[in-house]
């Protein structure tokens, strides 16, 4: 999931309050959630969702996937909160 882990990198703080909100959100599927991602970044929809983890029958895997966005948002904000202050 390279495409979306970069654009988080370069994404601002008000961005990435925003994908946050996105991951957390309980009501949306996880598919639904990289699509909202990609709009939020201007990203590919298709790229994202070719580069995410899949199930045999091609369905993108919850888990592993809310999973990596956690961590690059949580290392995001690290780094954006660093330089804020």
């Amino acid at each position: 999931m390279k495409t979306i882990k970069e654009a988080i990198e370069r994404a601002d703080l008000e961005t990435i309050d925003g994908l946050w909100a996105i991951l957390k959100y309980r009501e949306i599927g996880i598919l639904r959630k990289l699509n909202s991602m990609s709009k939020m970044l201007d990203l590919d929809q298709k790229k994202v969702y070719d580069e995410a983890d899949k199930d045999d029958e091609g369905r993108v895997i919850d888990k592993p996937t809310r999973q990596y966005i956690h961590d690059c948002l949580l290392e995001a904000s690290k780094k954006t909160i660093k330089i804020k202050t």
